[in-house]
């Protein structure tokens, strides 16, 4: 009897089965691409602008991308979703459209890094069998006033306004330099008013969505300023969680995603992600002076003590001004440096600083190493040499200086720009570039260290002979220079060709943006 039932316990299963397979519906769902021939690694939006975008949706047959046609659009759902942060980061993400061609309003704050962007996200749906698949692209934003070169510039020399040059040597979403365009006075086209004193510092920080262009004039006045409205945030006294003693800004500078300023000769900093003023220390021992070296792999700057005439450093681990730890004298003793008179510094490298230094009358560079002994846990700050610059005549002339990071050393005597290659003991200098007008005089010199492209030669097509330009990245490669002939202010932008040598590529690559007022400070807006 038991076994009778079970047999017709098991003919019904069959035949329940049997008729549920007849009845289910069947779907060929093939596989869903987007075919992106001929587009750029990033999709481009602006700020403020209607976005467009229509996907070239294709279905894989075997090898072949078949494109869907009109009717097979209809088959699919689309949910079009973009990421909230601009760090690659799709978790935090808004929905924009539920239509197969994108059409939105962007909001988002500018990538204007070379790193930076956002997720766009298309979820295509298959409406009979709810099957999903995502497909994803990158979005670079664009905001009116993008990465460049900020040009600080003073018409009576009393107050000043701040421009900005969006170049391809600057600015990696640029195609080439057609498309360079100099946004002049923007300071004063967004606040009906110009920065007080003449300014001497410009500094760009960003950290994640929090971004500040800071302008300090010396002795006067401290603006920081939002780099996508050029509007204030806020200035001098407003700058500090608590007033200090005395207001006597000197310079600002970053380090990495925080700012240092350098007020009557004391350090405060402040860090965008954990607070939004500078913070404040009770004086100390130091005088600092305005010559620096920051950003380095194990210290955020050294700095120069007036007081004593040593080095000293910011460490990355605390926000106090402290004692060079652990020298080593190779070539010289960086914790004795009685005598010497620091006139500039920078970092050329990872861990590698360079200084130049006066001494009884007589110039001399510096090469200040930052190093981390791992078995000790420890940083070593590293005398490695000295270069004698006595074959390097009229040097006291100069107005500004700059090392790159090619072991160069520049200077510039009135409309000369000289290259001093640090390759011996007591170098001699060479002519880096002199074609500037005769009643020019140059008044800056920076070595470029952003994004950007730069070219000095050219690929021929073989078939059709037209010459395409060969782009190189421009950090490191591009000297920029301003100028001034007593009406004019001019900027140039020069290829270094041959690196270690200061040798400039020939004239037909050099760019000169004019027109400016007297320019006081030139620095990256990356």
């Amino acid at each position: 009897m038991k076994n009778i039932l079970f047999t017709l316990l098991a003919i019904c299963l069959l035949y329940a089965c049997y008729d549920d397979k007849s009845t289910l519906p069947q779907f060929d769902f093939p596989t869903i691409a987007s075919d992106r021939q001929g587009e750029e690694e990033y999709l481009i939006a602006t700020l403020g602008e209607e976005f467009t975008y229509e996907p070239r949706l294709c279905k894989i047959q075997g090898r072949d991308s078949i494109p869907l046609t009109e009717s097979e659009f209809d088959d699919y759902g689309y949910q079009w979703s973009l990421s909230l942060l601009s760090n690659g980061n799709d978790t935090t993400k808004q929905i924009i459209s539920n239509e197969r061609i994108l059409k939105t309003l962007i909001e988002l704050t500018p990538t204007n890094d070379g790193y930076s962007y956002y997720t766009l996200t298309l979820q295509v749906t298959h409406k009979a069998s709810h099957t999903k698949k995502n497909l994803i692209w990158k979005v670079k934003v664009l905001g009116t006033y993008g990465s460049g070169l900020l040009i600080a510039e003073t018409a009576d020399g009393i107050n000043s306004d701040i421009s900005l040059i969006m170049s391809r040597t600057f600015n990696t979403s640029l195609k080439d330099y057609s498309a360079d365009v100099i946004n002049r006075n923007i300071f004063s086209k967004h606040n009906n008013t110009l920065v007080e004193g003449e300014i001497s510092s410009l500094a760009y920080i960003s950290q994640n969505e929090h971004a500040a262009i800071i302008a300090l004039a010396k002795g006067k006045s401290l603006v920081r300023i939002d780099p996508v409205t050029m509007k204030v945030i806020d200035q001098n006294l407003e700058c500090f969680f608590y007033t200090p003693p005395v207001f006597n800004p000197q310079l600002v500078i970053t380090c990495w995603s925080r700012s240092i300023l350098i007020n009557n000769g004391q350090l405060q900093y402040y860090n965008p992600i954990s607070g939004t003023k500078y913070s404040y220390y009770p004086d100390t021992k130091y005088d600092l002076a305005t010559t620096y070296a920051a950003e380095l792999g194990w210290a955020d700057a050294i700095l120069w003590d007036k007081n004593v005439g040593k080095f000293v450093q910011k460490s990355s681990s605390t926000g106090d001004v402290i004692d060079l730890d652990n020298t080593i004298a190779e070539k010289f003793n960086p914790d004795d440096m009685q005598g010497c008179e620091c006139i500039y510094g920078e970092t050329t490298g990872n861990d590698r600083t360079k200084w130049l230094m006066k001494k009884d009358g007589q110039y001399y560079v510096y090469v200040l190493d930052c190093t981390h002994n791992w078995d000790k846990d420890e940083t070593n700050f590293v005398g490695v040499n000295v270069y004698d610059l006595g074959n390097c005549p009229d040097i006291e002339k100069s107005p500004c200086y700059a090392f790159s990071n090619n072991d160069e050393f520049y200077y510039c005597v009135d409309n000369i720009l000289y290259a001093v290659p640090l390759a011996k003991e007591k170098p001699e200098r060479q002519i880096s570039y002199n074609k500037f007008g005769s009643t020019e005089q140059i008044t800056h010199i920076l070595i470029y260290r952003g994004n950007g492209y730069t070219t000095w030669s050219e690929s021929i097509n073989p078939e059709t002979g037209e010459e395409t330009p060969v782009w190189r990245n421009s950090k490191n490669n591009v000297l920029c220079v301003a100028t001034w002939d007593g009406n004019e202010g001019r900027v140039y932008t020069l290829p270094i060709q041959y690196s270690g040598t200061g040798g400039i590529a020939p004239d037909k690559y050099v760019n000169c943006y004019n027109k400016f007022n007297r320019i006081t400070k030139i620095a990256p807006r990356k």
